[in-house]
């Protein structure tokens, strides 16, 4: 078994984060991720930066921050019966 590439192309990063090339290429000119180009001129960029930006962009979406909000308020709202 190997282990998993610490750096990915762009097809790559797009596909491990079920985004669009265009939403990475995005994030790259909003200068979010660090780029490098390998030897052979691709374009590749760090795994894990890549999760930590794809995680603040979703926490940042305002409707899923709305929607977590929600569910906070029904949770919090809850009462358990004690035994």
């Amino acid at each position: 078994m190997t282990a998993p590439k610490r750096y990915l192309t762009l097809d790559e990063a797009a596909a491990f984060t079920h985004r669009r090339v265009r939403t990475i290429r995005r994030w790259m000119n909003a200068e979010l991720l660090t780029i490098y180009r390998r030897s052979d001129g691709k374009l590749v960029l760090d795994r894990f930066e890549l999760v930590k930006v794809e995680r603040a962009q979703r926490n940042a979406n305002p409707v899923r921050a709305a929607r977590r909000a929600e569910t906070f308020a029904q949770v919090a709202s809850m009462t358990y019966p004690r035994e």
